[in-house]
């Protein structure tokens, strides 16, 4: 190569070291932009408030936190429903979708505490015998709900001619992911109890009295939440190529990987910091389990990203930039929820086979 060549060579290397240098002072120059620090204040004093009210609740567990969770699955429900634009004059659909997807979320509730009262001669609707715990030892489906919500789609496409293939498929979904991950929320932080109430608590040693019963669930938030935080960050700082750009615009897949190894980091070292304490989450989710720790704080990063880009693409399809606007600066309930109750689901099913011994087929 020759003196004139290498001079040509060198000088685009650092026009496009130049180059990069530039990209990233404008990257940063956007993080410290007027709209983008008011948008981050109204975000931070929006998720303060909203931790100073929820966050005890995670705590106290009881009826404190089955209130939390009932107002938040009934405006996440508005919000699905909202986003479909469904008409106010088909109130039938109002009234079937509202009702179904709480039963969901809360049918397991009742049917457990009712058989208990059944077996201990009682009448099944003694509220006084009902407990938390109880209620929510296990995760469960409903057939019958199941079946009554495939079938109002089916008339309803049928009989109504604005209610398409599509939109009825859209709400099976939601009602589905909804309702079952609303009742995945309420199993996290009332299945500790229950473990340390049973017999075989006992033997193994384990107890979850006070806010250790609830780290379970904080466990879960802090995987999720992490995977987030660091996605954004480190997407603004360090991204430069696209993820999935049809769905999600703004993410890439530096942000992807980063959200993964920040939530990894965050979530494990919780986890193995309470069972080095004796607070184990669970009997089965100590040090000495390790390997589940892991398995499942690899997991949660990426099915919070699966959950947060399937419902980008629901906004997307139906046009809107957010469920809602209960959260200033946040979005809507189903915004700040999305990713966590698709974690919170499939977190709870591993938990069910891993506690049944991977026996979910018997």
């Amino acid at each position: 190569m020759s003196n004139e060549e290498k001079v040509v060579v060198n000088d685009l290397n650092d026009e496009k070291k130049q180059k990069n240098k530039q990209n990233k002072k404008e990257r940063i120059s956007n993080i410290l932009s007027k709209e983008t620090k008011t948008t981050m204040v109204i975000r931070i004093i929006t998720a303060v408030i909203l931790g100073i009210v929820v966050v005890p609740t995670f705590f106290f567990g009881g009826w404190s936190f089955l209130i939390t969770v009932l107002i938040a699955l009934a405006i996440s429900i508005h919000e699905f429903l909202h986003a479909a634009k469904v008409k106010k004059g088909f109130w039938f659909v109002y009234v079937f979708v509202y009702v179904m997807t709480i039963s969901l979320t809360f049918w397991i509730f009742m049917k457990n505490n009712m058989n208990v009262n059944v077996s201990l001669g009682k009448h099944p609707l003694n509220l006084k015998l009902w407990d938390f715990w109880r209620g929510f030892e296990n995760l469960e489906v409903s057939t019958f709900g199941v079946i009554a919500i495939l079938v109002f789609v089916f008339i309803s496409v049928i009989l109504v001619p604005e209610f398409d293939f599509y939109l009825g498929s859209y709400f099976f979904i939601m009602m589905i992911i909804v309702g079952i991950g609303f009742q995945s929320l309420l199993f996290l932080r009332f299945l500790p109890q229950h473990m340390a109430n049973s017999e075989d608590a006992f033997i193994v040693g384990f107890t979850s009295e006070g806010i250790v019963s609830s780290f379970l669930l904080l466990y879960v938030i802090i995987g999720t939440t992490f995977n987030d935080i660091g996605a954004y960050f480190v997407g603004v700082l360090f991204g430069r190529r696209k993820l999935i750009e049809r769905i999600s615009p703004k993410k890439t897949i530096e942000g992807f990987i980063g959200g993964i190894v920040i939530s990894f980091v965050f979530s494990f070292a919780f986890a193995m910091i309470c069972s080095l304490t004796g607070n184990e989450i669970l009997p089965f989710l100590s040090h000495k389990e390790w390997y589940w720790l892991v398995l499942l704080s690899l997991l949660m990063p990426l099915l919070g990203n699966l959950g947060d880009l399937f419902f980008s693409a629901l906004k997307r399809n139906f046009e809107i930039k957010d469920y809602g606007t209960f959260l200033r600066g946040h979005g809507g309930i189903l915004d700040r929820l999305d990713s966590i109750l698709v974690v919170s689901l499939v977190v709870s099913l591993l938990i069910v086979f891993i506690r049944n011994s991977w026996s979910f087929l018997l």
